[in-house]
């Protein structure tokens, strides 16, 4: 996966870039708010872990800003602020999961690498709904998959979607109604 580390205290961002290069990532590293939204935004990464307190923009507001933006990446805070309300706004605005320092590599490796999984699990929840005829369901999961899959903008992502309303089943309102739906979240 390709991983944007945005995170002031140089330590820790050696610390985390380094055991994820070794665990097989390619990662990125920003060192403030402003040019963590730079990269996240011009960037085709399959996650982000954003530090709360970063220096020019705050962690929330960066995430904000992507949200806003329309970017969907998977965001991960890792942060000091671990309060139940600070969790909280972590994730009201925008991320996707929030990891408390001081904290254990293996679960933050665990954390990131997760994603992946659940999209995986989706498509073949939707397939196996297809076969028992609820082709509803299996469009229902099929878009919440692709609405947050990580790799969205990437024309692979789009035509692997488009191929499945192809192979399964007739042009029928079903269907047509989960085609609208796609071409709503691809053109938004």
């Amino acid at each position: 996966m390709r991983i944007l580390v945005i995170e002031d205290d140089l330590e820790a961002a050696a610390y985390v870039v380094k055991g994820l290069r070794e665990s097989g990532h390619i990662v990125d590293h920003a060192a403030d708010g402003e040019e963590g939204l730079t990269l996240a935004l011009s960037g085709s990464f399959d996650v982000l872990i954003v530090d709360r307190m970063l220096p020019k923009r705050d962690g929330l507001s960066l995430v904000s800003t992507l949200r806003a933006e329309g970017i969907r990446v998977p965001v991960l805070f890792l942060s000091a602020l671990g309060e139940v309300d600070d969790r909280i706004m972590g994730l009201k605005a925008g991320g996707d999961d929030y990891l408390t320092k001081p904290y254990a590599f293996a679960e933050l490796l665990a954390r990131i690498e997760k994603n992946p999984k659940d999209h995986q699990a989706r498509f073949d929840l939707a397939l196996a709904l297809n076969a028992k005829g609820d082709k509803e369901g299996a469009v229902d999961q099929l878009l919440i998959s692709f609405e947050y899959d990580r790799n969205w903008n990437e024309q692979a992502a789009r035509k692997q979607l488009v191929e499945f309303f192809d192979a399964y089943g007739p042009k029928d309102e079903v269907t047509l109604s989960g085609r609208r739906r796609l071409s709503s979240l691809m053109f938004s």
